[in-house]
């Protein structure tokens, strides 16, 4: 399976372990790195993704703002949300804009299998990444 991932961290430790671990369970797909969830828009409506990795808390933005303007927008790439808060309550967020559509949560610090398994849910394949753009 071949699929373009992009991600945003802040943290630059973060960064390294995501690289690390993608770089050992999808050796084959590149990764792109932002550190700002601007870049991250930007980058993210050129549309050459099949997977959007995103922290909940960065400097200017959160994961789950970025993502309720990039499905505002009409973009549905896939995407996983890292997050060290409590998921309950950003799972009530992201279900009451998105309902369940391409996305999932997952705690951090996260174990390897779960990680795996959940990019894995979240690469099959979509019929339709884009619906529409400006």
């Amino acid at each position: 399976m071949y699929s373009r991932i992009l991600a945003v961290d802040d943290n630059e430790v973060s960064n390294k372990v995501l690289k690390r671990t993608l770089d050992r369970l999808f050796p084959n797909n590149p990764l792109t790195q932002t550190t700002l969830g601007k870049e991250f828009i930007k980058e993210a409506k050129k549309g050459n993704y099949e997977l959007w990795i995103m922290d909940q808390r960065l400097p200017d933005i959160l994961g789950t703002e970025i993502l309720t303007q990039l499905r505002t927008e009409r973009f549905l790439t896939p995407a996983l949300i890292l997050t060290g808060e409590y998921l309950p309550s950003i799972e009530k967020i992201l279900k009451s804009n998105h309902g369940n559509v391409n996305y999932e949560l997952l705690q951090k610090p996260y174990e390897l299998e779960p990680f795996k398994e959940t990019i894995n849910r979240l690469l099959i394949p979509q019929d339709t990444q884009i619906l529409s753009h400006p």
